[in-house]
């Protein structure tokens, strides 16, 4: 299991709520999502704020700007399943995206659509400060670690990102929810399913 950093346990849950609630309000007054979305609301992200498990996807949808809450509809549904069968559930992880508007008629994420979000994401990372971070999709896995590999050489193998006050957190990237259930296959579930079972074993877990 991995040491939970001294910086993470200082902090409170009502500091880190604080702490989110200004970084919220700096990226709504600069919002740097203005140049590729016309979003009505955002979609900030939530969870406990000290979880051991975050996860970040892409961008949130239609549905999801709608409520303000990442991960809903049938991906979401299916993202629950994953999560259960961890036996830790959506209540007990932090989720968020790498961007939190949602894109002008849902078109495909692009770096550049990224890059002004990234110091946000950051900031979100550092304020819970998990032990595993699962990175749903190759978007959110190639930016987090800096790389332009593809997510058949990403998912299923241990990375290393580190925070800008020197922790490091552990990356396991896998498909994202939506491209499961466009490829619902039993070796892509297979795939997702084996990724999960590396996280917990990293923490500790055991199905029940």
């Amino acid at each position: 299991m991995l040491f939970r950093s001294k910086v993470a346990k200082a902090r409170s849950l009502e500091e880190r709520a604080e702490a989110m609630a200004k970084l919220r309000a700096a990226y709504e007054q600069q919002s740097p999502h203005a140049s590729f979305s016309h979003a009505t609301r955002l979609v900030w992200g939530e969870g406990e704020l000290d979880a051991k498990v975050l996860l970040i996807g892409d961008a949130p949808l239609e549905a999801e700007e709608r409520e303000g809450r990442p991960f809903l509809g049938r991906s979401g549904e299916l993202l629950d399943k994953m999560l259960a069968a961890m036996t830790i559930g959506r209540a007990k992880c932090y989720l968020t995206n790498l961007v939190k508007a949602r894109p002008t008629d849902d078109r495909t994420l692009q770096e550049s659509d990224v890059a002004a979000s990234i110091p946000f994401l950051m900031e979100q990372l550092a304020i819970v400060g998990p032990d595993v971070i699962i990175t749903l999709g190759v978007m959110p896995a190639r930016m987090l670690l800096r790389t332009t590999a593809k997510m058949s050489e990403l998912r299923g193998v241990w990375s290393t990102m580190t925070l800008k006050d020197g922790r490091e957190i552990a990356v396991m990237p896998t498909f994202a929810p939506s491209y499961v259930l466009n490829s619902y296959t039993d070796e892509v579930r297979g795939k997702v399913w084996s990724d999960l079972q590396l996280v917990m074993e990293r923490l500790g877990l055991k199905r029940g």
